[in-house]
């Protein structure tokens, strides 16, 4: 998987239509972002199988327990090969530990990762992360 030509806008596209949206568990959760920004990145839906088949975090965990992942990080690796956090550039996704469901995914953009949550879109430093995968 390449990314595409034209990435960074159709993922700077991608943040700004995210900005205004609300968090929904199963649409707008950090894995449904996450995928959205692969999306923007790479043209490819690596995640559609994985979302919008639950509406709560036990049902988010239920859902990559079927699929065969015990976390976020499982079904990331199953798809982008992990790097080292300090070797993530924009467009690449990174892992940071999550309440809520043991980690959240987000998307490096320069020194900040990006990630959804309850309150919405919010940004950490991408110092912050556990693990990180390249993305194209």
């Amino acid at each position: 998987m390449s990314r595409e030509f034209g990435w960074r806008t159709r993922l700077n596209a991608e943040l700004d239509r995210s900005r205004m949206m609300p968090f929904a568990w199963g649409t707008n959760d950090c894995c449904t972002f996450a995928a959205r920004c692969v999306l923007a990145v790479t043209g490819k839906d690596t995640t559609a199988a994985y979302s919008t088949r639950y509406r709560t975090a036990k049902g988010a965990l239920s859902t990559l327990k079927r699929a065969g992942f015990d976390d976020l990080t499982q079904l990331a690796a199953a798809h982008f090969e992990e790097i080292a956090p300090s070797l993530a550039s924009a467009g690449d996704l990174a892992a940071i530990r999550s309440d809520a469901t043991g980690w959240a995914l987000g998307v490096v953009i320069g020194e900040r990762i990006v990630f959804i949550g309850p309150e919405g879109l919010g940004s950490v430093p991408v110092t912050d992360a556990v693990k990180a995968y390249r993305v194209g």
